[in-house]
């Protein structure tokens, strides 16, 4: 008969099973199954321990470690996903490129276009992020675009006139061709539109860029797109005002206008009146006050601004090219910034005094030594104007490259320079002095010029001056 075991003796027997045979957990199981059972501190308990709680601080560590990378993780998609996002055509703007092409019944018409250069008037209604009409209103926006390199047979074959209208008071516009239109919508739909800035009223500009799936298909549509790319810009006014239609067709025929002090302050004092009262001066009222094209910025003082004129349109994207990599940049042969004055009651020239000198001097100052600091350019090189009459009434200086011609023309523009001088020589020079001008006489200044009671204005005026 074989000898039996005490229970003491069986449970004095030593546990052979090594480290790797333990889990975790596996000493609380054993104690919740002998509750009399103590730990005796034997060395093998206590390598047991040790291991529980190196695996516990490991497993701390690791998690940190997962959470901090997971975290970093999270804020470069959230980076990333904002800067795609300013990148994506702006679907919630209520006017952009993207949305006004994809509008029921777009038409796009030629306004003018050359071999650089096209502007296109677009015809559409106003829609939702989707493309659905929301109203049967019909809207009018203009597309302007400077093009390398250029599709002139394209955006140029459905004009709004022929060129021998060009000539004649009354307009007769060309009927629109369907095919033509649909040869441009077709074309600039291809483009993916990011926005670069806006000015928080009618004007928007983005850099158009090709989409080679989304072109290939309209391929299909024309054979004339087959040569299509090419990056441009694009300045969008939407929506677009009569005047602004009118500015943007073909230049039509002019005249020279000799406005006296009198035929100024009866007639053309209240038009401009008139135009300011309106509201439009709202967009160049949010940019002095900083709400607007932060990034063009150049100078902001007490009584003035300076910024990157919007002609400027080979100027280096003001969002993504640092601003050490603007000085001698190759686009510096078009150089074109514009100063406009903070005080609200100056509309034009004719309303400046000596009192104006000390701001006059110092924005030519100011505006010649930040051009030659940002942009490599020496004083000798640049030309300060203003425009008479302006193309907005809240005054304004232009500073442009002397390669540079848009807005120079001699019956338009008046040095800084001169200015000064003729208000120090007399504080009231430019309310005495009758200035002589050209308006395209489909202008509606030049029309109301024409109506009776200012033709007697001027008659009148000029026999004064004869009899004095």
């Amino acid at each position: 008969m074989m000898p039996t075991k005490s229970r003491n003796a069986n449970s004095e027997t030593k546990d052979t099973s090594t480290s790797e045979d333990i889990m975790p957990g596996d000493e609380v199981l054993k104690s919740q199954s002998n509750p009399d059972r103590t730990d005796t501190g034997t060395p093998h308990r206590q390598a047991k321990r040790k291991y529980m709680e190196e695996f516990s601080t490991q497993a701390t560590k690791r998690f940190k470690s997962s959470s901090i990378v997971l975290g970093d993780i999270s804020k470069r998609v959230k980076t990333s996903f904002l800067s795609l996002t300013r990148r994506l055509p702006q679907w919630q703007s209520p006017d952009s490129p993207s949305k006004i092409l994809v509008s029921n019944d777009c038409i796009a018409q030629t306004l003018t276009v050359s071999d650089q250069h096209a502007t296109i008037l677009l015809t559409h209604q106003d829609n939702d992020s989707t493309g659905i009409s929301i109203n049967n209103k019909s809207t009018k926006s203009i597309l302007k675009l400077t093009v390398v390199p250029f599709h002139r047979e394209i955006l140029g074959s459905n004009p709004v006139m022929s060129s021998q209208e060009t000539q004649q008071v009354d307009l007769k516009l060309l009927q629109n061709n369907p095919q033509a239109s649909n040869n441009i919508i077709s074309f600039l739909r291809s483009y993916n539109f990011r926005l670069k800035s806006e000015s928080g009223a009618e004007f928007s500009y983005y850099t158009a860029t090709t989409s080679p799936k989304r072109f290939d298909a309209h391929q299909l549509f024309s054979s004339t797109l087959k040569n299509s790319g090419g990056q441009f810009n694009v300045e969008l006014i939407s929506p677009a005002s009569d005047t602004q239609i009118r500015r943007s067709m073909p230049s039509h025929a002019s005249a020279l206008v000799h406005e006296t002090p009198t035929l100024y302050n009866e007639v053309v004092k209240p038009y401009i009146q008139n135009i300011t009262d309106g509201g439009s001066l709202n967009w160049i009222f949010n940019i002095i006050e900083g709400k607007k094209e932060q990034e063009r910025l150049l100078v902001n003082s007490d009584q003035y601004i300076i910024n990157i004129d919007t002609k400027w349109r080979s100027h280096p994207d003001t969002f993504n090219v640092p601003r050490d990599e603007w000085y001698n940049h190759k686009s510096v042969e078009d150089l074109y910034c514009l100063g406009i004055i903070k005080e609200l009651s100056i509309s034009t020239l004719r309303e400046l005094t000596a009192s104006h000198i000390p701001i006059l001097k110092s924005m030519q100052e100011v505006g010649l030594m930040t051009i030659k600091k940002i942009y490599g350019v020496d004083p000798d090189q640049i030309r300060i104007f203003v425009h008479y009459h302006p193309q907005f009434y809240h005054f304004h200086v232009h500073f442009t490259r002397l390669q540079n011609e848009i807005g120079a023309q001699v019956e338009r523009g008046h040095l800084l320079s001169d200015i000064i001088q003729n208000l120090e020589m007399d504080s009231n020079y430019y309310q005495k002095r009758t200035i002589t001008y050209k308006l395209k006489v489909t202008s509606p200044l030049y029309l109301l010029l024409q109506q009776p009671s200012s033709t007697t204005v001027a008659t009148q005026n000029g026999k004064d001056k004869q009899e004095g």
